[in-house]
């Protein structure tokens, strides 16, 4: 399944404004406007990596002069110290979108991780194959609706 940008942009944004607002107070306060920096994107638990991609579109969304370096394929599985990608470019604008770009590898690579690992449980059985529809927008939409109301 190939990635839809535009929704990818839009949930980017959302996130972005979620995690630093109108911006990374801390970031502009510490680090000089045009500052350069080099990042490493590793490996701390060994595991399936996945949305190595979507950690890319982070950093462009908030410099297009990033350049990003992705060292493996999504579904790899990777041993500790493992490099993912390097990231260099804009100080503040990696700075400002490393958060972001790491929780959504995290949460990606751990539910990878994790399938792989009741893949691996079950291959050996004859299972059918299911299918569960997944909603078609991000969850802040359902922290939206049900806000101030109990989660069923």
């Amino acid at each position: 399944m190939e990635l839809n940008m535009i929704q990818l942009k839009k949930l980017i944004d959302i996130s972005l404004i979620e995690d630093i607002g109108t911006g990374d107070i801390t970031t502009t306060s510490t680090v000089p406007a045009g500052s350069f920096t080099k990042g490493i994107i590793y490996v701390k638990e060994p595991g399936v990596v996945a949305g190595v991609a979507v950690a890319e579109a982070v950093f462009r969304r908030l410099s297009e002069e990033i350049k990003f370096a992705n060292k493996v394929v999504d579904g790899a599985w990777l041993e500790p110290g493992a490099t993912i990608a390097e990231v260099e470019g804009d100080a503040r604008a990696i700075l400002s979108g490393e958060r972001l770009a790491l929780n959504f590898l995290q949460r990606m690579s751990g539910i990878a991780t994790r399938t792989a690992a009741l893949v691996e449980k079950v291959k050996l059985y004859p299972v059918s194959g299911g299918y569960q529809k997944n909603y078609p927008w991000p969850t802040y939409v359902g922290k939206v609706c049900c806000q101030g109301r109990r989660r069923l």
